[in-house]
């Protein structure tokens, strides 16, 4: 619980880290294009903050259940309902652990049973007290139908993440077409990142609203699924072939009711649905026997299909990722040891000089970017050199407009120069150090990712739900 806490407490640093760079910086410091993006990032980075700081409050809790009903106690008070008011219930969650009570007066009582220690004890006990009413349910759907709203698999806060990344999407489509480009390359890249910008916020927004507004109707001769931006409906003698279907990967189990249409169409029912064992009993007796065992057969084939794909990418991917992952620190270390040797071949083909300083520039903030214009006259020649330079913030403080630095440049070129002070002769091989770091790190996570794939490969399965 305490590491819970410390990184929800990390976010919400994060957030205030990039609000606060923002506030102070000059006006004119940072381009108006990372404003946005700037504050979106702070919001997303705020709302997992306090996701996480809110989880202990799930978690510090207590479960009394006895004969006459079941009391919740949290960090915000208690919660009681009684067995004998208990009106109607709803098991959610890929494993059912997730269950919500109410009672005849419309009180409500959601435990996650996964967060306790003794959580699948505390599920079968409650099971067990719901049973009947489920089946007073499933009694009323089958008289009367229903409409169930699907239940967001990833939770509102991180339904509001998406609608975060959704607007910063839109905002870089529109940004694209202002930022100034150099080079016909440069425009070219903007233009087109301007419309997968576009596409990535239009699939968020309909992701979005998809989840938010999806419902499943089950009525006497079928059923229907809508949302705000699809229908579908099907009628039960319609079916040809029905058959459930789980995927279990790492102990979590996703299961799915699968519908094939005599037009080829196929729709699917996903566990997010509440009560979704009530759900798949109803469709399943509705249907007519033939497609029950039409079902069952597509679904060995599938099994079997997915299996081989999965086994296949698995082949592919793992030493994909193993390759690149030893390939990174290499090519660091190459790259340390050519800024290496360019240090090393500039110092010995270049002579001092001496640089008036001219002018200052900074953007300010939290990480400004400092610059120094100087003028010097290289040796044998009456003509001077004026150059622009990005400079260390501890180089650009101590440097005065009017004071002498020392600048190395190339007699046959002299705009070819650095300030002595902004050379930093040990950026190579801290670069090469930090590679080897990298190799180990990667080389050892490789070995867990070949040892991980082989138990998932006998650890998941692929079939019957």
């Amino acid at each position: 619980m305490a590491a819970v806490c410390a990184t929800g407490a990390g976010f919400l640093w994060l957030a205030w880290f990039l609000l606060d760079g923002m506030r102070t910086a000059p006006p004119a410091g940072d381009p108006w294009m990372w404003g946005p993006p700037t504050v979106g990032l702070a919001a997303i980075a705020a709302i997992f903050g306090l996701a996480f700081v809110c989880a202990p409050m799930a978690g510090a809790a207590l479960i009394e259940v006895d004969e006459e009903g079941i009391t919740l106690r949290t960090l915000a008070g208690a919660r009681r309902i009684f067995w004998r008011n208990l009106a109607r219930c709803e098991l959610r969650g890929t494993e059912h652990d997730d269950v919500g009570l109410w009672d005849a007066e419309g009180r409500r009582l959601r435990i996650e049973t996964g967060w306790f220690v003794d959580g699948r004890e505390l599920l079968a006990i409650l099971q067990e007290r719901i049973a009947p009413l489920q089946q007073q349910t499933l009694r009323e759907w089958r008289q009367h139908g229903v409409a169930i709203r699907g239940r967001l698999p990833v939770g509102w806060w991180m339904l509001a993440v998406y609608g975060v990344l959704a607007a910063i999407s839109f905002f870089g489509a529109w940004a694209m077409f202002r930022v100034p480009a150099h080079d016909g390359f440069q425009r070219a890249a903007l233009i087109a990142a301007a419309p997968l910008f576009a596409a990535l916020g239009t699939g968020l927004c309909w992701l979005i609203v998809d989840s938010a507004t999806r419902v499943l109707r089950l009525t006497q001769k079928g059923l229907s699924m809508h949302s705000a931006v699809f229908r579908i409906e099907v009628d039960y003698d319609a079916i040809v072939a029905i058959w459930r279907y789980g995927v279990t990967v790492q102990s979590t189990s996703v299961k799915h009711l699968y519908l094939r249409t005599r037009d080829g169409r196929r729709t699917g029912i996903s566990s997010s649905y509440p009560n979704f064992e009530l759900i798949a009993a109803l469709v399943l007796e509705r249907a007519p026997e033939s497609a029950r065992t039409t079902g069952d057969s597509e679904r060995a084939r599938i099994a079997r299909s997915q299996r081989r794909q999965v086994e296949a990418i698995n082949r592919v991917l793992v030493p994909l990722a193993v390759v690149c992952m030893i390939a990174m620190p290499i090519y660091f270390y190459r790259e340390g040891q050519t800024e290496t040797d360019r240090y090393r071949r500039f110092m010995r083909q270049t002579v001092p000089g001496t640089a008036i300083v001219v002018a200052k520039t900074s953007t300010g903030g939290r990480r400004p970017e400092c610059a120094l214009r100087y003028r010097f006259q290289p040796a044998g020649t009456t003509r001077r050199v004026q150059a622009d330079e990005s400079v260390p913030p501890d180089v650009w403080t101590h440097a005065r407009v009017g004071e002498p630095l020392t600048v190395l440049y190339l007699p046959r070129e002299p705009l070819k120069c650095r300030l002595a002070a902004s050379m930093d002769a040990q950026a190579g091989e801290r670069s090469k150090r930090s590679a080897v770091v990298m190799f180990v790190l990667c080389a050892a996570f490789s070995g867990l990712l070949i040892l991980q794939g082989r138990k998932a490969r006998r650890r998941n399965t692929v079939g019957k739900a």
